[in-house]
């Protein structure tokens, strides 16, 4: 226990309590001309409010205004609106969502490239979007099963042990698949013009180190050798067999090997040996593998891919998503800020451990008075003169110095503090909040303004709002504000 590592940065955290949401007199909702009146899980009337723009309404009353069936999940802290998602789909994170996809923290982690690398997934959900356009449904899903099954073979099929190898959800893998078929599927499409299998060749040839062996080689060949068997004889390049051949374009092979390559015709050997830095070279055209050609005209594939794709992904809608609401927890009905835990986590690392600090130290406290370990002068000492956070913070500082202090001197028997925190912290009344989340028939949504700047969702007396027009949209209605009735107008 280090009090004064835990405590001393006290002074610097500003605890908040978060803005009370202010309902907007006066706004109206009209849902097929018709007013709509919107009510709580507990039949009470709820009003709109606007925030930053926004205007928020109740999630339970739009989704059930449309036959929505709505429920809260208050251990994942998410809503959900009709179907429910699979239960490892709930643990899914929007990182990124680029026009109407929503890429996923695990998306990220899994390609190993930043949420920041936007033009990265941009071609994802321009390739996926094109594909979902071009081939069916079935097509795509029937070439992700083949691959999620591939996936699955070293855990004798079991998907849900080869995810958690890699420390995903199957729902995670099977997106991942689901993206990798929609680019294989556009990939196989694109035809290859058929002046870029010009710039190929397939040859095979003869390497020696010896003059004399040149000139027992051409001798063979004259007299009708099989070109083969003299690789079988001869031959020192472990690469070249008699069952094998190198398909290649320019800059690839050595200068004299690729020229002499290229000079021939098929069914021709070089007239004489080509001498590289490797050897000597007896080299034959073959006809063109066609489908060597193609592996190496991958790169050409996706070159003509990324060209189709570019002028999607420069008008893509790029919106980033963070869980990040204003508050984080509460202690005894304190409500901390993110921003507050940010302040006393100097590290910036974890939210939870800077919360959890907070805590024990009102626990220690306690602790601290309970057991008569300090004096009644003491006491005043540290108490706060006024009932205000930042009063509450300076008294914790001036605790966590005087904790040290007895320490030292050893007025305080450690062990004995440790036994008396862990029996305060039993009384403590601690709450993390999570970000609410919201699905619509299994779905996850990312709720953006009318900017494409990402809202949270708010939690506000127990009742869950969402921005009225991510919400309706997502349940296929449209909405329109009406300015001179200061409603909102929605069709179904």
């Amino acid at each position: 226990m280090k009090f004064k590592g835990i405590l001393g940065g006290v002074v610097a955290m500003v605890l908040a309590v978060s803005p009370t949401l202010a309902g907007a007199e006066g706004i109206g909702i009209v849902i097929d001309g018709e007013e709509f009146v919107a009510k709580n899980a507990l039949g009470e009337v709820v009003e709109p409010f606007i925030e930053d723009g926004s205007t928020f309404l109740p999630v339970r009353a739009l989704g059930e205004a449309v036959g929505k069936e709505v429920s809260f999940d208050a251990e994942n802290y998410a809503v959900y609106i009709g179907e429910e998602p699979s239960e490892d789909a709930v643990w899914e994170k929007a990182a990124l969502k680029i026009n109407d996809r929503i890429f996923y923290e695990s998306d990220i982690d899994a390609y190993g490239v930043s949420a920041a690398n936007t033009y990265y997934y941009a071609m994802i959900e321009s390739a996926v979007t094109m594909a979902e356009e071009t081939f069916s449904k079935e097509e795509i899903e029937a070439k992700r099963d083949e691959y999620v099954a591939q996936f699955a073979e070293g855990y004798d099929g079991d998907e849900e042990k080869a995810a958690s190898s890699v420390g995903l959800t199957v729902t995670a893998i099977e997106r991942l698949y689901y993206y990798n078929s929609c680019i294989d599927l556009l990939m196989d499409a694109i035809e290859i013009p058929e002046e870029k299998y010009d710039e190929y060749v397939t040859v095979k040839h003869i390497l020696t180190y010896s003059e004399d062996e040149v000139e027992e080689i051409y001798a063979a060949l004259k007299e009708g050798a099989d070109f083969d068997d003299l690789i079988e004889k001869y031959n020192q390049d472990p690469g070249q067999t008699r069952d094998s051949s190198y398909t290649f374009t320019t800059g690839v092979m050595v200068e004299e090997f690729e020229k002499a390559a290229f000079e021939l015709e098929e069914g021709e050997y070089t007239e004489e040996a080509v001498e590289s830095a490797y050897g000597y070279h007896i080299i034959k055209r073959l006809p063109l593998d066609r489908d060597a050609a193609d592996e190496e005209l991958e790169s050409e594939k996706f070159e003509i891919l990324e060209l189709m794709l570019t002028e999607a992904m420069l008008s893509s809608t790029v919106t980033e998503v963070e869980y990040s609401g204003e508050d984080y927890g509460e202690v005894d009905g304190i409500v901390i800020s993110k921003e507050a835990l940010k302040e006393l986590d100097e590290t910036g690392s974890y939210y939870e451990e800077a919360f959890y600090y907070y805590s024990y130290m009102m626990a220690a406290y306690e602790a601290c008075v309970n057991e008569g370990y300090f004096s009644e002068l003491e006491i005043a000492s540290v108490q706060p003169v006024e009932e205000s956070l930042a009063a509450k913070l300076n008294a914790l500082a001036a605790f966590s110095e005087l904790v040290s202090e007895k320490l030292t001197a050893g007025e305080i028997d450690i062990d004995e503090l440790d036994a008396a925190i862990a029996e305060a912290q039993k009384t403590r009344e601690s709450k993390i909040y999570s970000d609410v989340r919201a699905y619509v028939d299994g779905e996850l949504i990312v709720p953006t303004d009318v900017s494409a700047n990402y809202v949270a969702p708010k939690n506000v007396d127990g009742t869950v709002y969402l921005p009225v027009r991510a919400i309706a949209e997502a349940l296929g209605m449209s909405v329109e504000w009406d300015n001179e009735a200061r409603s909102v107008v929605i069709e179904k």
